[in-house]
């Protein structure tokens, strides 16, 4: 593959490899439960996760129970989660106490499926990783085609993997391509070194695709001169990007993260289909076109 046409991937792993929003609305839901506060987690719900203010687990756990509390809408939250965020610092100390256990819950409910609640029966995950087929089929054809593939998660090693594995997509990366936030490292210092690494095999910033479901890590990209992919898999509208100035969009929007096969990583089949194309389009000489026009 020439120098000047190499290209890699740098994957956000929950929302765009794999899809457990099922998953962790049933943990989250209850996780809640388990400490006392009855929260229905919805899909709509848990996009709030990719607003800044919900990111973190204990944010976003103590902003359902604030929301709740508050009564404050979903559309309210969503359009503006400083509201949540200014009430959130109302809460009392008996109250963080209840939400602080169950992030604890919740953590272990993501990672096992399963949690032993003292004197209660055990609580059980029944939503499982989809193994999701296309997503397995571009990361196949990006191994077979040779592009680097890297995955960067805010998240806590020992839940991503125990996600990826379920999902079946683990054995895709090398060990040293897999890079863990622990909910605690900004992802805009985690590309900084990713592009510093692929700059070292010779892959420049601008060939570097940052792929996300979030525009914060749109953004974090941006910062670091990268092009990013937004993939609209639930926790961000077309409408949102709409509404950005351009300096502020994505390189590219897509329906899914399996539609970089095809889009920017081609397939044999589909050079053949092609190149089968180009070969049976009939280029009509410029001079019969213009006595035609005539």
């Amino acid at each position: 593959m020439p120098e000047q046409k190499r290209i890699a991937f740098i994957f956000d792993l929950e929302g765009v490899l794999i899809d457990h929003t099922r998953r962790q609305c049933e943990v989250a839901t209850k996780a809640l439960g388990s400490v006392g506060i009855a929260v229905n987690i919805t899909p709509q719900m848990y996009q709030l996760r990719s607003e800044g203010e919900f990111h973190i687990t204990r944010d976003f756990l103590s902003g359902l129970y604030v929301m709740q509390k508050e009564r404050i809408s979903f559309e309210q939250a969503k359009t503006s989660p400083r509201i949540v965020a200014e009430k959130r610092q109302g809460l009392t100390a008996q109250e963080w106490s209840l939400i602080d256990e169950a992030v604890k819950r919740f953590d272990a409910l993501r990672t096992h499926g399963s949690l032993q609640v003292p004197g209660k029966k055990p609580i059980v995950i029944k939503a499982k990783e989809p193994r999701l087929e296309k997503i397995r089929q571009m990361l196949y054809w990006a191994n077979k085609k040779e592009i680097p593939i890297v995955l960067v998660t805010a998240g806590k090693k020992v839940d991503a993997d125990a996600f990826m594995k379920e999902a079946g997509i683990m054995h895709y990366f090398r060990q040293e391509s897999l890079f863990y936030g622990e909910d605690k490292v900004k992802k805009a210092g985690m590309f900084a070194e990713v592009s510093k690494r692929l700059l070292a095999q010779g892959i420049k910033p601008g060939r570097q695709w940052v792929i996300e479901d979030s525009l914060s890590g749109i953004k974090d990209a941006k910062a670091n001169g990268l092009r990013s992919a937004l993939v609209l898999t639930g926790n961000t509208s077309l409408e949102r990007v709409k509404k950005l100035s351009p300096n502020e969009r994505p390189s590219l929007v897509l329906q899914h993260a399996k539609d970089l096969l095809g889009t920017l990583m081609h397939t044999e089949r589909g050079e053949k289909v092609r190149l089968q194309r180009r070969a049976n389009t009939k280029i009509t000489p410029l001079r019969r076109r213009r006595r035609a026009g005539r």
